[in-house]
């Protein structure tokens, strides 16, 4: 229905046109209005995709928090033949169960594998 909607008003105007419609569509199908934490995403009748601030950040849960390969490489240094990225679900886990949602996510990774290597020694 929307893809018709952009397809049938862009048909007859430029590729700058073609390219909105194409980034209106993947705002819609990828950013369902509730997804992201900072923003609330709306669309009008229209088809006007809107971002707003939210006043209150929406909570983040364990799994959007992201660890970065400079950190697992970082993380490799200290393995002990562990794998860091079985680690990290099992980081994810303690997170789970303890309800913890840490500031710094590398310190948080970092400070959880090498307690884990050094009371389970090397793999």
């Amino acid at each position: 229905m929307v893809d018709a909607v952009f397809r049938r008003r862009t048909e007859r105007h430029s590729h700058v046109q073609r390219s909105d419609r194409k980034v209106a569509i993947h705002t819609i199908a990828y950013c369902p209005t509730d997804d992201a934490p900072f923003y609330s995403i709306s669309i009008d009748d229209k088809d006007l995709v809107t971002f707003r601030p939210r006043k209150e950040a929406k909570p983040l849960g364990v799994y959007d928090l992201i660890v970065h390969m400079k950190t697992h490489e970082k993380a490799h240094k200290h393995a002990g033949g562990w794998d860091t990225f079985v680690l990290e679900g099992k980081w994810r886990e303690w997170l789970l169960d303890s309800g913890f949602i840490p500031d710094s996510v590398e310190a948080s990774f970092m400070a959880f594998f090498k307690k884990y290597v050094e009371n389970n020694g090397t793999a």
